[in-house]
């Protein structure tokens, strides 16, 4: 595997494992002191992966849940996002803007948000991105629905999330070798096409 670490990756993956009872206990604070609306607002990479946790809301929650941009639901705001609400939000690099300026408006506003010094603080715990990053999004909000009685199999999902990392690892070496021939075969083409 072309200039990957796995040590760092699998560091990644038990710092991240390590934060889940900081997820879970951020996700009690929350449904113990009340919810009326979950919104997750970031911007690009950040929200890319509350994308799914929006999907996952409209099948398997009453709570009601809204994936925002940051910069937008500063300027436009929302009927809904009030006092008793919470707003999660993310930066992977703990400086994006948005994510910085929804974090302190939200506090401005008296608003309670999951963020870098906020009401609740989940830390990012990898260095690089990688593609469990979401696994702490996963913990909070399944664990706020499984609170709500809407998600009985919580303590199995969440179990179970935790073999992700390994998991993906196993996959990147079984697939070594025909990525290496397909590099071989295509390295030279005129164009290539990134399907994300």
């Amino acid at each position: 595997m072309l200039g990957f670490n796995q040590d760092e990756y699998l560091t990644s993956a038990r710092e991240i494992i390590a934060a889940r009872k900081q997820a879970e206990t951020v996700a009690d604070d929350i449904y113990d002191s009340g919810c009326s609306a979950l919104f997750f607002a970031s911007v690009g990479g950040s929200l890319a992966p509350m994308m799914a946790i929006n999907e996952f809301a409209k099948e398997l929650t009453s709570v009601p849940v809204y994936l925002e941009q940051a910069a937008e639901l500063i300027h436009r705001g929302h009927k809904k996002l009030n006092k008793d609400a919470v707003v999660v939000t993310l930066s992977k690099s703990g400086d994006t803007k948005e994510s910085v300026a929804i974090a302190e408006w939200c506090k401005a506003q008296g608003i309670r948000v999951v963020a870098a010094a906020a009401s609740w603080h989940i830390p990012m715990c990898h260095k690089n991105g990688v593609e469990y990053e979401y696994m702490l999004l996963y913990w909070l909000f399944f664990r706020v629905i499984y609170r709500h009685g809407e998600f009985e199999n919580y303590a199995r999902f969440a179990s179970q999330l935790e073999l992700l990392p390994e998991n993906l690892l196993q996959a990147k070496r079984q697939f070594d070798l025909q990525a290496d021939s397909i590099a071989a075969q295509y390295h030279d083409c005129d164009y290539m096409m990134w399907i994300g």
